[in-house]
């Protein structure tokens, strides 16, 4: 792994491949910028350790990214894919999950069978397009605002956390809320709004309340 100090202090990781079983990468500190990494082979393990901000630049492809321990903001820096394999990715202590401009980058989060865990996501800045391939769970635990929203065909379901109050915002509405056979299930005593649908299309499948079994 190669570090390079750039501008207003914040610093940019360079991986490289060496073992597609061993590689791995960690990054620790505040204010870090991840350039893509994985490259056309998995990283083993992308562990990242702030209580800063993380600006994410490029693609991350590994077996696992551990960012549950990231409590600050990170930042979409362009249209990137994030892809594990088969293991959990949970953004669930973040501050934000944001775009670096308002509704100019798209992020996709594939982890095979995996759960996929968000918080607030596109405060501030709104994602452009924000996908999801996920046969596991995926849970929502704070407001999501983005273009487009496209959680189709999760056979694992989306639920929204216990307790939780959720807007998912189409933002500027230009784009569409897709869950086409995806169950939502209402987190106990979680209330969930979807505003800023005009002209937009929303498909929903199948809705459940934990309060009105």
């Amino acid at each position: 792994m190669e570090e390079r100090e750039g501008a207003d202090g914040f610093f940019f990781f360079f991986f490289t491949r060496r073992s597609r079983h061993t590689s791995s990468g960690t990054v620790w500190g505040a204010g870090r910028c991840v350039k893509e990494t994985g490259g056309g082979d998995a990283l083993d393990l992308l562990d990242t350790t702030t209580n800063g901000d993380l600006n994410l630049n490029g693609d991350v492809t590994a077996t696992t990214f551990d960012a549950l321990a990231l409590t600050g903001t990170v930042t979409v820096g362009s249209d990137i894919t994030i892809r594990t394999t088969n293991t959990a990715l949970s953004f669930g202590n973040t501050t934000n999950l944001t775009g670096a401009g308002d509704g100019t980058e798209s992020l996709t989060i594939n982890t095979g069978n995996a759960a996929v865990t968000l918080d607030q996501v596109g405060s501030g800045n709104r994602l452009d397009a924000l996908t999801i391939t996920t046969t596991g769970a995926v849970t929502l635990q704070d407001s999501i605002t983005a273009t487009s929203i496209n959680l189709s065909g999760l056979s694992g379901g989306v639920a929204t956390q216990d307790n939780s109050t959720i807007t998912i915002d189409i933002s500027e509405a230009a784009g569409d809320l897709a869950l086409s056979n995806t169950a939502l299930a209402l987190g106990s005593n979680a209330d969930l709004t979807i505003t800023n649908l005009v002209n937009s299309d929303v498909t929903l499948s199948r809705v459940t309340d934990s309060n009105n079994d």
